[in-house]
């Protein structure tokens, strides 16, 4: 039931985020999903590649298109995983330094080579192990430093995000990239479908009607610096992780705790980690799955934190829900969202339109299957 996050001090260290990128059912870059978002566009469609046992159960999923289109290559040949990663390889090469320590984040890893070998009657392979898909990762990254695997259910990038942020804070580490990445899969969509929170037609976050969430895939990440590195090295400040808290109410397996008490823990955490009080806050992106149960307990959770709400707003209603990398993608979209100074609109609740942010800070959260829950505040970063 614990809640962690630095104490705050007047030592503590300011963390920016001084690169960053996704990509999306929307498309290549965090650009392509925010225009997609502003627009109200949905790109959620029926796909029974992905869970071909039964075809009539076979709702709509985000698809990254240029994830079929991406030509063989040394790095992508061996799973829809590392496919979808080769996307953003170029960019990470470019802007991280030998040094960087790395945190890939997962729910699921390489489940389709593990789906492959079960199917060919093969065991003991490596689809079903994250060890081998971190040193691949590694591999491709052409990284030689000791990289760390973190999975945490919905909440893995936000909760690595949440320790990067710490580690720099605290002088261990001046430099921290943290990899977001999810592929569909019929082993991830057939455990949803088992648990009756995939929706038949495209999801509807926080809206009264919503009948559960669809599934998504993505990659992203975003390269974290200490304020010191990134002025010496001239790096942009696209924004400063203010706090971070994170815990786990370990109230069920995969229902959350209906009174809200665990987020609620890890949002009052961030804020006395920012030292930042509620009133400041100017949106939310909230992780709005589009089941009744999540988004019921989000809205108790926010309502007994602000007095007065912050606009709040849900990314999933138009890519899905993209499990591991659900958080560095809504981290991205967030500070673009302080950029702007305004949220994008809830594709699938026409009752959360696009709103000013009339603040420079903004909070983003999300929970996972066995009560985890993690939230980050942000701060708007220099024009």
């Amino acid at each position: 039931m614990g809640v962690w996050g630095l104490r705050v001090s007047a030592a503590k260290i300011s963390v920016r985020v001084v690169a960053q990128e996704i990509v999306t059912a929307l498309g290549v870059g965090t650009e392509a999903c925010w225009l997609g978002l502003v627009e109200r566009r949905c790109p959620l469609v029926p796909d029974s590649r992905f869970y071909p046992s039964d075809p009539e159960q076979c709702y709509p999923v985000g698809v990254v298109r240029e994830c079929d289109d991406a030509p063989p290559s040394p790095v992508a040949e061996e799973s829809r995983f590392m496919r979808l990663l080769s996307i953003l390889l170029p960019n990470l090469r470019r802007v991280i330094p030998d040094d960087t320590k790395v945190i890939l984040s997962t729910t699921v890893g390489e489940a389709d080579l593990l789906e492959r070998e079960m199917l060919a009657g093969k065991s003991g392979g490596a689809g079903g192990d994250l060890h081998v898909t971190l040193a691949r990762v590694r591999s491709a990254l052409g990284s030689k430093q000791p990289a760390l695997l973190l999975s945490a259910a919905c909440a893995s990038s936000t909760s690595a995000l949440a320790l990067g942020a710490e580690w720099i804070a605290s002088g261990r580490f001046n430099c921290v990239c943290v990899i977001g990445c999810d592929a569909l899969s019929e082993f991830a969509y057939s455990g949803f479908l088992s648990l009756q929170a995939l929706s038949s037609r495209t999801a509807q976050p926080f809206h009264p009607g919503r009948d559960g969430l669809n599934l998504g895939e993505a990659a992203g990440y975003a390269l974290l610096m200490s304020e010191a590195r990134a002025r010496a090295e001239k790096r942009p400040n696209l924004g400063t992780v203010e706090g971070w808290g994170q815990g786990c109410d370990a109230v069920h397996m995969t229902t959350p705790a209906q009174d809200g008490a665990g987020l609620v823990r890890s949002v009052r955490r961030a804020l006395d980690v920012a030292a930042t009080p509620p009133e400041m806050i100017g949106a939310i992106c909230a992780h709005g799955t589009g089941t009744s149960f999540n988004d019921d307990m989000e809205q108790t959770a926010f309502l007994s934190i602000f007095g007065n709400m912050p606009p709040l707003f849900s990314v999933k209603g138009a890519i899905g829900h993209t499990l591991g990398a659900a958080g560095v993608v809504e981290l991205c979209l967030t500070l673009r969202a302080l950029r702007e100074r305004r949220t994008p609109p809830t594709v699938g609740a026409e009752c959360l339109p696009a709103q000013a942010v009339r603040s420079d800070y903004a909070l983003t959260a999300n929970s996972g299957f066995g009560g985890i829950n993690v939230a980050l505040l942000l701060r708007r970063g220099e024009d």
